[in-house]
């Protein structure tokens, strides 16, 4: 088995960076208020996600990123074949606004470009690009209640195999960690979703085959879109 895909590694539940132990009742009211907040918010000014998936014999980046506010568009997908390189794959794509026309770009399928990219430009029409603005704001917010509603669903099913452990910095975070153990009294998964300004932040998801982190972003550091040469 791959180094570093073991449960061993898990962080322990007793580390003083993860804030203060809450009550699930806490917890629940806690959710209760994102869901609002969530339900309540009308718009972004960025979004990433970037999730990562290893395994023993592969590795998976995907990466999404939505600059609501400058019309924005761009994500990555890359698939690492660890026992044959040749089966390893790597999409990039940008859909944005430039000169009065839409433009969708992207290196699948295009190897024999010379730039190794390939586009499709139409007129820019309003009501189609606010429907992708809409689109793309919904699926963040879609994101966010999936996972509120997972571990609501989490704490009411718990069982005598289940370790659940609640955490809090203040009114905006929360953290939900998990292990299911096996009948053995092995620990057989862990989860843990970390909350920050009542959004998701963090997600982690691991047994002894593989490991999922998934990163989430709601502001722009350093970062700015950049068009591709196409």
């Amino acid at each position: 088995m791959k180094k570093g895909l073991g449960l061993l590694l898990i962080i322990p539940f007793l580390c003083s960076c993860s804030g203060a132990r809450i009550s699930t009742d806490q917890a629940l009211r806690m959710i209760n208020e994102f869901e609002t907040k969530l339900e309540q918010k009308t718009s972004f000014s960025f979004y990433e996600r970037k999730a990562v998936y290893e395994t023993s014999t592969s590795r998976s980046v995907s990466l999404t990123q939505v600059f609501f506010e400058d019309n924005f568009f761009h994500s990555y997908n890359i698939y690492q074949d660890l026992k044959n390189v040749a089966n390893s794959t790597a999409v990039e794509t940008w859909s944005f606004i430039k000169d009065k026309m839409i433009y969708d770009v992207t290196t699948e399928d295009a190897e024999d470009n010379p730039k190794g990219k390939s586009f499709h430009a139409y007129t820019f029409e309003k009501e189609v690009w606010e429907e992708r603005i809409k689109d793309a704001f919904e699926e963040v917010r879609k994101t966010n209640s999936l996972y509120l509603v997972r571990i609501k669903n989490e704490i009411k099913s718990k069982t005598d195999q289940t370790k659940i452990d609640l955490r809090s910095k203040n009114s905006g975070s929360l953290i939900h960690k998990i292990e299911r153990y096996g009948n053995e009294g092995k620990v057989i998964r862990y989860k843990s979703y970390e909350f920050q300004d009542s959004l998701i932040y963090n997600v982690v998801d691991k047994d002894d085959y593989s490991v999922t982190t998934i990163d989430f972003r709601y502001k722009v550091s350093t970062q700015e879109p950049n068009i591709p040469d196409f």
